[in-house]
């Protein structure tokens, strides 16, 4: 069964979690990417990511959740994996 949050917590202090299920590789994918920009231990080691941001828009997971449905239809449309 997968775990569902039903509170928006922070992650990092940036991002807003609402209901992605947190055992996905969609989560996953969004949180590192949140870690990379957000959290100073992680930037300390691997500086390249320092002063590197996220829009506003992709730091809600929901929008995340748009973003890959609609890539996967551009996949299926097109036959491209690269896309995704």
């Amino acid at each position: 069964m997968r775990k569902v949050r039903k509170s928006r917590s922070k992650v990092c202090g940036r991002g807003v979690r609402g209901l992605l299920p947190t055992d996905t590789k969609s989560y996953t994918v969004w949180h590192s990417m949140l870690v990379r920009c957000y959290d100073p231990k992680f930037q300390k080691d691997n500086p390249s990511y320092i002063n590197c941001s996220v829009c506003n828009k992709m730091k809600l997971d929901l929008t995340l959740v748009d973003f890959i449905s609609k890539m996967k239809q551009i996949i299926k449309h097109t036959g491209d994996k690269h896309v995704y």
